[in-house]
């Protein structure tokens, strides 16, 4: 009986693309199912052989290439977002109009939603 190595639905075809070569590069014996033509199928990588220690060993460098790959991911994420965010100080003094403007659209509907309740009329 095949053990799933490896679930491939909602895997970006990067990260997958790697562990195929990773297990291929290891001479891991695999093969692939898809989730067919309604979508409804499991989509993995299976190892072809039941041995057990076959098993933990390609885990083992899966988990190894996870963590680098989710390592790196994190690293291009904090790269590309770094200073992208003004902050709100940033912003008042780009369009100080705009964000009085809003200051005082956020308190009058604060206003007229808090009124009913407390009869401030």
């Amino acid at each position: 009986m095949a053990m799933m190595l490896f679930r491939l639905n909602h895997v970006p075809e990067e990260e997958a693309d790697g562990v195929r070569a990773l297990l291929e590069t290891h001479n891991v014996r695999t093969h692939e199912t898809d989730k067919g033509f309604w979508g409804i199928g499991l989509s993995a990588i299976w190892l072809t052989a039941n041995d057990r220690k076959e098993f933990l060993r390609a885990r083992d460098l899966i988990d190894t290439y996870q963590a680098e790959h989710a390592a790196k991911a994190r690293a291009e994420r904090d790269a590309n977002w770094r200073g992208h965010l003004p902050e709100l100080i940033d912003q008042f003094r780009q369009k100080p109009i705009t964000m009085v403007c809003f200051c005082l659209f956020t308190l009058a509907i604060v206003y007229f939603s808090v009124v009913p309740f407390f009869g401030l009329w």
